[in-house]
């Protein structure tokens, strides 16, 4: 046998000995409560920054990141860029540098969104926004200045705090975890869900249950009622959450927030609730939130 085939067998050896480790630790994973709770731990703490106080009128309020896309509605990166190095405070715009940019193509973190959305109220950029309580006169700022995020910006951002830091996941920034499964009923707490379409959708998982055949309808407080006939035959799997939805270029809709779909195995249909439609219960055959299933991503 040459020293080249030697050199080939090694390598594939090797690869099948990292896939096996890596199937080991995935089904570790999904098997231990104390890892889910962990994971979940690290959502909530993820989220409820994202969900960040700000100073308005004399009022502490909790207002969570606009959407924001590049490409999408609103400035462009470049144009949003500009507009924030005009009307930030030169300190903040020294601090932050070549990240302005990153902000505005919708891919910062909590903290950079918050710092540069306050010094933007702190300057008098608030006054004159329309929106019908702070909250809302709040993202019409982030919006029109080009501040928020993007599906895969928060939910990559997500998953790597469930999970760690990108760099000891091994990750490059916006790059996912190595493929899991393209059945999303494997998902487990801090795994990364792909859509596609144009565009796809990013969401990182905070649970995943079953509801055995025959359930009765789930109680989700602040939501629609989900149909009686959606809940026939079954089981159903239920399924939170975490990203930043499209608003369709409505400043007040969409953003960061924790939503949730529904999988009927025996009749193969989503369900989800629309925020465009005023939270209306959807349904779809063609995939999770209405969009192909690309892959369920973990560590």
């Amino acid at each position: 046998m040459s020293k080249g085939t030697q050199a080939l067998l090694a390598a594939r050896d090797q690869a099948r000995a990292q896939a096996r480790k890596l199937r080991a630790e995935q089904t570790a994973a999904a098997q231990s409560p104390d890892l889910r709770e962990a994971a979940q731990k690290r959502l909530d703490s993820f989220l409820s920054e994202a969900n960040a106080s700000y100073r308005v009128d004399g009022q502490e309020i909790r207002v969570t990141p606009a959407f924001r896309m590049q490409g999408g509605y609103g400035p462009t990166t470049e144009r949003a860029t500009a507009a924030l190095k005009k009307a930030l405070p030169a300190e903040v715009v020294r601090e932050l540098g070549p990240r302005l940019t990153v902000i505005a193509n919708g891919k910062g973190t909590p903290k950079e969104i918050q710092r540069v959305t306050q010094a933007l109220i702190d300057g008098g950029h608030l006054a004159g926004r329309s929106g019908a309580s702070p909250r809302d006169r709040v993202r019409q700022l982030m919006f029109d200045f080009g501040v928020g995020l993007d599906c895969s910006g928060f939910s990559y951002q997500a998953h790597a705090a469930a999970r760690g830091a990108p760099r000891k996941l091994g990750l490059e920034e916006g790059v996912p975890a190595p493929n899991k499964s393209k059945d999303l009923r494997a998902a487990s707490p801090g795994d990364l869900i792909v859509l596609g379409g144009d565009p796809g959708h990013k969401v990182a998982v905070y649970s995943h249950r079953s509801l055995p055949a025959g359930s009765a309808t789930p109680s989700l407080p602040g939501r629609p009622p989900v149909p009686a006939q959606f809940m026939r035959g079954g089981p159903v799997h239920l399924f939170e959450v975490d990203s930043s939805w499209g608003a369709g270029g409505k400043a007040p809709l969409g953003g960061v927030s924790r939503e949730v779909w529904l999988f009927n195995e025996s009749t193969k249909t989503w369900g989800y609730f629309d925020g465009l439609r005023g939270g209306a219960f959807t349904e779809s055959k063609k995939g999770a939130y209405g969009h192909t299933i690309v892959g369920l991503f973990g560590v």
